[in-house]
């Protein structure tokens, strides 16, 4: 259940990146950068939390398999993909905004 959840991941992080990205005013290749970059960290964040789980399930019960499943799992990946949206959004709202454009004042 964990590898197809995961696989899952990372079928749809490029396409959804790719769905948020495409309307920001930046270069192409900063966007597949972004999403490369996302990732490389959700592929070395699920071998960690892999680690992680077998260390609590070897450990403890498995009675906290699914507390752990659904707290560490996809929501995690929510949280870590929208906050590296948000920085990137922050970091394109920075540059544009040095060019006088207003329309990037929501974005502080």
């Amino acid at each position: 259940m964990y590898f197809k959840t995961i696989i899952g991941i990372w079928i749809i992080i490029p396409n959804i990146l790719a769905l948020a990205l495409i309307p920001l005013p930046s270069k192409l290749l900063e966007k597949f950068l972004i999403i490369g970059s996302t990732l490389i960290y959700s592929m070395f964040f699920a071998l960690v939390r892999y680690v992680a789980f077998i260390y609590l399930l070897k450990n403890f019960s498995y009675i906290f398999m699914a507390l752990a499943f659904f707290l560490f799992g996809p929501f995690l990946d929510f949280v870590y993909i929208v906050s590296i949206y948000s920085l990137y959004l922050n970091h394109v709202g920075k540059i544009k905004k040095r060019k006088e454009l207003e329309i990037w004042n929501w974005s502080f």
